[in-house]
């Protein structure tokens, strides 16, 4: 008994088979770096506001406690603090202003106070414990910030 030749496999399945192959690897891919590409994003587009709205120097805020609430936020969005609400909030916020050239002091003090809905304890511009907005003890607040 012989066994019957198996047959090959056509070009155009194992080229199929080959695409695919590659497009699960880049999706994979483009996955693990993603989150890291729109985080670097996000972090010039914040450095990039900070500026802005520190040369407007808006009534009501030091430059100090600007810097103390664009580092808070961003620490507070890192750490997953920042409740749902808050997020989507600053993000209108900042998708009503447009364009960071044409930023008006009212509108920088718009994005700082979404911004304070983000940070905790940013009511008076200090953690719980009195200590400045990026302070590790921020961790242990039993509050969650914008919830509603």
């Amino acid at each position: 008994m012989t066994d019957a030749p198996k047959k090959k496999m056509s070009k155009g399945c194992l080229i199929s088979i080959i695409l695919i192959g590659v497009v699960l690897v880049i999706t994979v891919i483009s996955f693990m770096y993603l989150p890291g590409m729109l985080r670097e994003k996000m972090l010039t587009s914040f450095a990039e506001l900070e500026t802005k709205i520190t040369t407007l120097n808006p009534p009501g805020y030091t430059t100090e406690q600007i810097e103390e609430l664009f580092s808070g936020a961003m620490t507070a969005f890192d750490s997953g603090w920042v409740s749902q609400a808050a997020i989507k909030n600053a993000s209108e916020t900042l998708m009503g202003i447009g364009s960071v050239d044409s930023l008006s002091a009212d509108d920088a003090v718009k994005v700082l106070e979404a911004l304070q809905m983000m940070v905790p304890g940013a009511d008076g511009l200090e953690s719980m414990g009195g200590d400045s907005l990026t302070s590790p003890e921020m961790k242990h607040s039993d509050s969650t910030v914008g919830s509603e």
